[in-house]
Parts: structure tokens; sequence; C-alpha cells
């Protein structure tokens, strides 16, 4: 089930929970139902489902960095990079002259 079945779907269960509690007469066939849908809930509360907007309508200039900021934090993603792909390179040669140790 996708996530825009499954949130009208939770919609929907709420709506029935809801109705529940308001009619009287349904207080004695709703019960497993409603400890059902307690169960569904977070915290004791229902999420608020939203769809998240697309990143082409975010205006990244006004996040509040500034562009050396920017160019910082780029910078040092990219060297965490290379040191990482450095380590592993180095541990993929160690363990292969390991290899070839043990083989002799």
């Amino acid at each position: 089930m996708d996530g825009s079945r499954a949130a009208v779907r939770v919609l929907n269960l709420r709506w029935i929970y809801r109705s529940c509690i308001v009619s009287i007469c349904c207080a004695c066939c709703c019960d497993g139902r409603q400890r059902a849908l307690k169960k569904k809930s977070f915290k004791g509360k229902w999420l608020d489902v939203r769809k998240a907007s697309d990143p082409d309508e975010i205006k990244w200039e006004n996040l509040g960095y500034t562009p050396l900021s920017i160019t910082i934090r780029m910078l040092f993603s990219w060297i965490a990079a290379l040191i990482l792909i450095c380590v592993a390179l180095y541990g993929l040669l160690a363990m292969t002259a390991k290899s070839e140790e043990l083989k002799d």
C-alpha cells in the first residue's frame, strides 16, 4: 500500500473513531475498533499528514548561509570524502598485502 492510500485509510479510520465516540448506540459494537484505533495513534495523538513541498519551491538562498559558509561546508564535505576514499584504499591495499603474505 503506498503512502497516500495509507494516509487516506488512517483519515477514514479517524473519522469512524470520532463518529463512534459521538454516537451513543455504537458504544457496545465499537469497543474493539476503538482499541485498535488507539493502538494506531502516536503518543496518544493522530499524526497530521501533509504533502512535502518540492525542492524546486524552496528558496535556498534564504536559509541564512553566506556564500563563504556554503563554500567552506562544501570544501569540508569534499575533504571528508577524499579522506574516506584514501582510508578505504589503504585498507584494501593492506589486506591484499597481508593476503599475499599469508599465501607464501
